[in-house]
Formats: C-alpha cells, sequence, structure tokens
C-alpha cells in the first residue's frame, strides 16, 4: 500500500500548539489511533484537515479541509489505480464544472472505470483518425479510401469531444458523456474491526490472510494451507494491529503462535486500557512480543495522564497543586515553564507519550522489570518532539 495524503489535525487536548499527523489510506486501527491521540476532541479535529499530498498533487487545491474519513476513503480508490485511470481520473476532474469536493472527487474516482479511455491520443487529428478508423464516427456513411484521405480529422474530432465532453490530457483521450452521478454517502469513524491483529502469513508460493487471535486449529489449518511445517518457512507481516505501533514486533514474529500471543493479550483489553497500554508501550518501547506481552499483563503498575502532553503542561499541573492562584501569577513571568517541566519529569520518572503523561505507581523508572534495565529518558528531547 503506497501512501497517497499526510494529513494534520491539530490536538485540542493540549494547551500548546501541537498536530497529529497520520499518512492516508490507513487501517481501521491506524484511524482508531490517531483518534485516541487526538483525545476527547478528536471528533471535531478529524473533520477537517490540513492535507499535503504525497501523490496526486494537482488534487491539493480540492483536498484541503476535508474529513479524516472521506480522506482515507479517496485515497484508498486513490491507491489501487493504474497509471491509465490515474490520467483519465485528472481528466474528469478538469472537465467538472466547479470545484469539486473530497465526495465529489470520490464519485469521480468511483466511475473512471466506467467511461471510454484510449491511450496514445496527443491531438485532434489522432483522435479523428482513431474515431473513424474504428466506426465511432461517420459509422452510418459510405466513405472510400480515396476520400478518407481528404477528411478533416480534426474538426471531426472537435465536435466529437464537444458532443460527448471529452478531453486529451497527458496523452489518453477520455470521454465523460452525461452527468456522472453524486452519490450521497455517510462518513464516520471505524467500529473497532472484529480481529485485534490481521496476519499476512506468506510461504514459497501461497499467502494467506489470518485473523488474530484465533484458536490452535485455525493456526494449524492455516500451516497446512501454506505447506509450513517449521517456523523458517514462512513470512509474517502485519495488516493491521489494534496497537499500530507494535507492527514491527510483530513482523520480527517467530511464528504465527507467538504473533497470537500478543493478540490474546490486546483483545481481552477495553478501549481505555487498550489507550492506556498503547501510551505506556510508547514510554517503555518493548523490544519482542515476550516483552510486550509481559506489559499488557502488568498495567496495573502504570499511570496515564491523558490531559497532559508536553513539558508546559506538566509545570502548570504541578503549580496548580503546590502554588496558590495569587502566588501563581506572581510567578508564571519569570519561570521557564517547559525547563520546570522537563525537570519534574526527570524527578518523576515520567515520560510524555502521544497518549498523555505516563509515570509508575512506584515512582521508579520506566522499565520493565526483570526483562530490561531502566529507561533512560531524554526529557529535553521529548519536550522539543512533542512542542510543536
Amino acid at each position: 500500500m503506497s501512501k497517497v495524503f499526510e494529513v494534520h489535525m491539530p490536538n485540542v487536548l493540549s494547551s500548546q500548539t501541537r498536530r497529529e499527523m497520520l499518512e492516508l489510506p490507513a487501517t481501521e486501527y491506524e484511524i482508531l489511533d490517531v483518534l485516541d491521540r487526538l483525545g476527547d476532541g478528536g471528533e471535531d479535529a478529524a473533520s477537517q484537515c490540513s492535507v499535503n499530498c504525497l501523490r496526486f498533487g494537482y488534487l491539493g487545491r480540492y483536498v484541503n479541509g476535508g474529513s479524516l474519513y472521506e480522506l482515507n476513503e479517496l485515497a484508498y480508490r486513490l491507491d489501487g489505480m493504474g497509471d491509465l485511470y490515474q490520467t483519465a481520473l485528472r481528466g474528469l476532474v478538469e472537465l467538472e464544472s466547479g470545484t469539486p469536493s473530497v465526495g465529489r472527487l470520490i464519485d469521480l474516482a468511483e466511475n473512471v472505470y466506467n467511461i471510454p479511455i484510449a491511450p496514445d491520443i496527443v491531438t485532434d487529428e489522432q483522435l479523428g483518425r482513431f474515431l473513424v478508423e474504428n466506426e465511432l464516427c461517420l459509422a452510418d456513411e459510405e466513405i472510400s479510401d480515396n476520400v478518407l484521405k481528404y477528411l478533416d480529422y480534426a474538426r471531426i474530432a472537435g465536435e466529437h469531444r464537444l458532443r460527448e465532453n471529452g478531453i486529451i490530457i497527458s496523452g489518453v483521450y477520455i470521454e465523460r458523456g452525461g452527468e456522472i452521478p453524486s452519490v450521497q454517502r455517510q462518513f464516520a469513524p471505524p467500529e473497532r474491526p472484529k480481529h485485534t491483529v490481521l496476519l499476512d502469513a506468506e510461504s514459497v508460493d501461497r499467502h494467506i490472510l489470518l485473523d488474530l487471535p484465533a484458536n490452535a486449529d485455525d493456526i494449524d489449518r492455516a500451516l497446512e494451507f501454506l505447506g509450513a511445517d517449521w517456523r523458517d518457512d514462512i513470512t509474517l507481516k502485519c495488516v493491521d494491529c489494534a496497537a499500530p505501533a507494535l507492527t514491527r514486533l510483530i513482523d520480527a514474529a517467530q511464528d504465527i503462535s507467538e504473533a497470537n500471543r500478543l493478540a490474546v493479550s490486546l483483545n481481552s483489553m477495553d478501549h481505555e486500557q487498550l489507550v492506556k497500554f498503547k501510551a505506556v508501550a510508547d514510554a517503555v518501547k518493548p523490544a519482542n512480543i515476550e516483552q510486550a506481552v509481559w506489559l499488557a499483563g502488568h498495567m496495573d503498575d502504570y499511570i496515564l495522564d491523558r490531559k497532559l502532553h508536553d513539558p508546559v503542561e506538566v509545570a502548570e499541573d504541578v503549580l496548580k497543586v503546590s502554588v496558590g492562584i495569587a502566588e501563581r501569577e506572581l510567578l508564571l513571568p519569570y519561570l521557564d515553564k517547559k525547563g520546570f517541566g522537563e525537570a519534574v519529569l526527570k524527578q518523576q520518572n515520567g515520560a510524555l507519550s502521544p497518549y498523555g503523561y505516563v509515570q509508575r505507581t512506584d515512582g521508579e523508572p520506566l522499565h520493565i522489570i526483570g526483562m530490561t534495565e531502566p529507561q533512560s529518558i531524554d526529557h529535553k528531547a521529548d519536550g522539543m518532539e512533542l512542542s510543536m
């Protein structure tokens, strides 16, 4: 899957200027994950995106301000489109009488496969000859070979284009014909998928998509289909995951059963537990599935504050508790809040994640006890990265 758009959405939970970014097309869990990062205001932030076109640059003037969900639908349709149809779509866009919305672009992308397309046409002269030779024009008239030499093919083509709403673009001729209907669609956040992990398992000459968690019989049937007896016989690729940041760990899994253990752990979590796990995993950074599964079973050892996203907010939160209102107003003009917040993070052994502020309940450094050494966190680097 090749990305088409890069969208930016404001994080309304943060008092600072922060924006979340997502490349489209995105999977269902990737969409849900960016909404988790945006927090309670995610729906509003996702309704109007700032867009950078990674491909199809000419669409930039039309897609800015579109919603995350309709942009993702459009990106999926564009991503699977061959070169010929990409050119045809551009022709359809140019034939629009007004400025097309994102919804209208989806209509055009959906109908591009239903219109007449002729490649290798650059001029009206070529188009006219193509029309006559294929009996698309003057088919009811008896024309001798001698007369054909004197036909004004360019004029024939010009009249035909006007009649059929046609256009020559980048060496391709297309005809829109009649009006392409607009379809009313309702775009909304995706529901949590039935799968927790969608796994692509591939052997030498076969591959299968497997919904995880799966029972032992389903895994055995998948291995039988793949003709794989040993774990070294198959390659695993995570297509979608409830915790998208763990995709790399699943790709590196030794076998399907190992990936399945992680899926079982994630599947047992409700939404709030999953958000907390993603935040802690971002802070602790498990190195493999074994560590991720261990972490999933020890969520009670960690605290997540979803209101805090950068050092300045951490500083303000501490000051609200420790200093009176009058003293705080007096102190703030002289305080380096960013530097103070970084010092608090260091003192509390905390870390900032895209989902909020993470600490251990016992105040110890963030790490996976008994499996890794305590993590050393550069709070200045974190602060610089998170304050945009």
